[in-house]
């Protein structure tokens, strides 16, 4: 299996550098959401900000085992990599360690991305046991003051629980797995707990700490209050020159990966990665900010290599290769930071 997982990477590099549109290979990695729910109300979250639109009429909230194995039996032997929670919490739904353990069968590192106030100590043991190869806790701040600010409804204190009983359960079962990785998304207001953030991290014995630079919806309006100050911990850049304010997005998005070298396109996530909702919704990008709306076809009424190359993924793929549409329909990456290079000018 991991010949086909090599061989179909190398395809999609060259099909990539070749700009060819309409493709034979399949995407290495997958964003999966078990649910379309999740029990915070984060504010820059995608999920939180269009929550209407996730749950419109005749969606379903749930993933059932049966969808989400279809997507697995279709597209595992090709794929490296599978993150639970793209816009959702994973742990909403009651099925998410079988799922993790019906993946581990096609060799693929899996990783669960969770504010871990749902996880059930009941439960250590099976997550454990499933395989899982990595769990990202987003956990902001060091009191339930500094975290709350952003995790709004989160409860520090049960958070800190559930690590202090998954690390005990991974010492009583003797595992290394999974690795627990203290997800730390850095504003204004928690930039200065971060040193004390990663001393509580190794107290807590977990496996690894990062901070990620912090998505934020309408900059021009929450600029001042949510920016860290320190430039090394944002992807943004605000530039003054008089009344105007200049705001550039340094780079594209976190979850590219590609062994590809000097990259002609701004954006390669319609050809390597995919994102799959509850509903089985599919979309060729994890960009919360630009996906709205139907995603390319759904995974329960048609076979993803036919959703791999209709039209609108050879129309998105087209545009990010020239620049140039070919078609009347709107495409995502119109609006998006990455494909255009954009850069937003307002003043004060």
């Amino acid at each position: 299996m991991k010949d086909l997982k090599d061989s179909n990477r190398k395809l999609i590099n060259s099909q990539i550098i070749n700009g060819e549109h309409e493709i034979t290979a399949f995407p290495y990695q997958m964003f999966i959401d078990p649910s379309n729910l999740c029990n915070l109300k984060c504010p820059f979250c995608a999920n939180f900000a269009r929550r209407n639109n996730y749950l419109k009429e005749g969606t379903n909230p749930l993933m059932s085992f049966d969808v989400f194995k279809k997507i697995i039996d279709e597209t595992g032997p090709y794929l490296t990599k599978i993150i639970f929670g793209d816009k959702s919490e994973p742990l909403v739904n009651k099925d998410i360690y079988r799922m993790i353990s019906y993946v581990k069968k096609y060799d693929i590192y899996c990783l669960l991305s969770t504010n871990f106030n749902l996880f059930e100590k009941k439960h250590a043991e099976e997550l454990v046991l499933s395989g899982l190869d990595c769990i990202h806790i987003g956990f902001e701040g060091t009191n339930q003051e500094s975290y709350s600010r952003y995790r709004v409804g989160g409860n520090f204190n049960k958070v800190i629980e559930n690590i202090k009983a998954l690390v005990e359960t991974k010492k009583k079962l003797k595992s290394k797995t999974p690795h627990l990785q203290w997800a730390y998304v850095v504003f204004k207001h928690n930039e200065e707990e971060i040193d004390a953030a990663i001393k509580m991290s190794k107290d807590l014995e977990m496996d690894g700490f990062g901070c990620i630079p912090a998505d934020i919806y309408n900059i021009q309006e929450n600029y001042k209050e949510w920016l860290p100050k320190n430039e090394k911990y944002t992807k943004y850049r605000i530039h003054r020159s008089g009344t105007d304010i200049k705001v550039m997005h340094l780079d594209g998005p976190s979850c590219v990966e590609t062994d590809i070298k000097d990259l002609k396109i701004p954006c390669i996530l319609p050809w390597t990665m995919v994102s799959i909702d509850s509903n089985g919704d599919v979309y060729p990008c994890n960009c919360g900010d630009v996906r709205e709306g139907k995603g390319f076809g759904n995974i329960s009424r048609s076979s993803f290599k036919d959703i791999w190359n209709n039209n609108q993924y050879k129309e998105m793929r087209q545009f990010l290769l020239t620049g140039k549409k070919t078609t009347e329909n709107s495409i995502y990456c119109e609006s998006c930071y990455t494909a255009n290079k954009s850069e937003l000018i307002f003043s004060k």
